[in-house]
């Protein structure tokens, strides 16, 4: 028996075009549209967002209060997205250049960059919560170091048990910052 004859070469295709340039939409301010994410570059720069306020009441994105209560409003991926923003600001607090697609696998979130890529709606619901912002200027991402405590209207939406749960929570972080007025 003969060895099957080599298959002749093929010819080389051309490479396929570049992605397109996404925006991320700050849905929940209407005419506020966050700039274009270029995934042309494969990249975006991360920057630590400083809010004197935020930082100093706010919640760490690996805290049992994001993860009890921010998680329901944001969803798995945009939490898991914002707590490796975290760890990353935290190795790098002047900054840090993300890998769009690296960061995309990593989190289980697929191989697509496109406008409705899990990736980029993570991203976006980012800005829609207003835990980070885009700048026009420079294509970097600005990210909370700190989550802040949900607004009314957030806590209004979680599940019974979770509302009830927050109002404990905030009663306790009352307690710890005025001890004179706690009930005995």
């Amino acid at each position: 028996m003969t060895a099957p004859a080599p298959i002749a070469a093929t010819a080389v295709l051309p490479p396929p075009p570049p992605p397109p340039r996404v925006p991320v939409r700050a849905a929940h301010r209407p005419g506020i549209t966050a700039p274009v994410v270029d995934l042309e570059l494969g990249t975006i720069t991360i920057l630590a967002w400083h809010d004197d306020v935020g930082d100093a009441i706010g919640h760490d994105p690996r805290s049992d209060y994001v993860e009890r209560f921010w998680l329901s409003i944001l969803g798995p991926s945009t939490t898991w997205l914002l707590r490796s923003l975290a760890w990353g600001l935290d190795s790098y607090p002047e900054g840090f250049e993300l890998n769009l697609l690296d960061s995309a696998r990593a989190l289980g979130l697929g191989d697509r960059l496109g406008r409705q890529s899990p990736f980029v709606r993570a991203l976006t619901r980012l800005c829609q919560f207003d835990l980070a912002a885009m700048s026009d200027k420079d294509l970097a991402l600005s990210v909370r170091r700190q989550a802040p405590w949900l607004s009314r209207r957030m806590v209004i939406a979680l599940p019974p048990g979770l509302r009830a749960e927050h109002t404990e929570w905030e009663i306790a972080a009352a307690a710890a910052r005025h001890p004179s007025n706690a009930q005995v």
